[in-house]
């Protein structure tokens, strides 16, 4: 029976990669974050489709080719990030068609270990002075970072609200995240998702309340100041 559906998969057309990674899509959506699927079907469309999307699934049986001309263009995590999809897709089909699909083994590019850059002492006080003279909102930003610990994601989702001068404390409710609007076939823009976080944390932010107060000045100025702080992160980015 598995072998009369395949035939008649491969008859209207459905063992073609892209029908094949399009299903396979949907069959993972209800199952991972937003984030996480956009960045699939970005995937999908800039890499496999291209390569991929108008051959028989079943008569592919090198995929190594392909991965070389990657390393020459992109990071060793990219090319990993592919190869897992790939490997995801390939197993779901064999899976619903309860088949084995015969292609050599993927050679999978080994991880660069870059070195994590940190501020010395010296270096952070010298940033600190410097976002302080500049006096501007994206020295704000900078400042909320740097002596909280916050992720950009978590800044820019920040509401005036959520930060108490009294307490001296800034509530994380939210993120902010990236990704891309593949939907959008003319452009394909970059959109952006608030996702609250499964906790609620509370950052103790000391001194820097006066500075978020100072940088921010009149209290109607104040009322959107954390909006253009969102758009001046972003344009740094």
């Amino acid at each position: 029976m598995q072998i009369i559906r395949r035939i008649k998969r491969s008859i209207k057309g459905e063992n073609k990669f892209r029908k094949v990674a399009n299903e396979w899509l949907e069959y993972k959506k209800n199952s991972i974050k937003n984030s996480t699927y956009y960045n699939y079907k970005f995937i999908i469309e800039k890499y496999l489709n291209k390569e991929f999307g108008e051959q028989n699934v079943e008569k592919i049986k090198d995929y190594n080719q392909y991965i070389q001309e990657l390393t020459k263009k992109l990071a060793s995590k990219t090319i990993r990030d592919i190869i897992c999809v790939l490997k995801a897709i390939l197993k779901y089909y064999e899976e619903e068609n309860d088949c084995k699909l015969k292609y050599k083994r993927m050679n999978i590019p080994k991880l660069e270990k870059k070195e994590i850059k940190i501020l010395s002492s010296k270096e952070r006080i010298r940033l600190e002075k410097y976002c302080l003279k500049e006096n501007t909102l994206k020295s704000l930003g900078i400042l909320l970072s740097l002596n909280t610990g916050l992720r950009i994601g978590e800044i820019c989702a920040l509401k005036w609200e959520n930060i108490d001068l009294k307490e001296k404390n800034i509530y994380v409710k939210k993120t902010l995240q990236r990704v891309y609007d593949t939907e959008n076939k003319k452009t394909k823009t970059k959109k952006y998702m608030f996702k609250n976080l499964i906790w609620n944390e509370k950052v103790w932010t000391g001194d820097l309340c006066k500075t978020v107060e100072c940088c921010t000045g009149t209290r109607r100025s104040r009322a959107n100041a954390l909006r253009i702080i969102v758009n001046t992160i972003h344009s740094c980015l």
